[in-house]
């Protein structure tokens, strides 16, 4: 759980966000969702939709150091 406590702690810097908030203002087209947030947290919503959901439930529950990565 350490790490879960640490992620919600240090979560994405409020500057990065209110960056890319004014940086979209400019825009005339908005895309639906934009990520913002460490290399890690990123990457894993841009790989997820071509994980199947053990796979992506396993590399979370490893990712958090969670009993449910254990092989059954």
């Amino acid at each position: 759980m350490a790490v879960v406590v640490h992620d919600e702690m240090n979560g994405a810097n409020p500057v990065e966000i209110a960056r890319l908030v004014l940086r979209l203002l400019g825009k005339r087209r908005l895309r639906v969702r934009y990520t913002v947030g460490s290399f890690f947290q990123t990457a894993a919503v841009a790989v997820r939709p071509f994980l199947s959901d053990a796979l992506a439930e396993k590399l979370l529950a490893l990712y958090y150091r969670l009993g449910a990565a254990k092989k059954k």
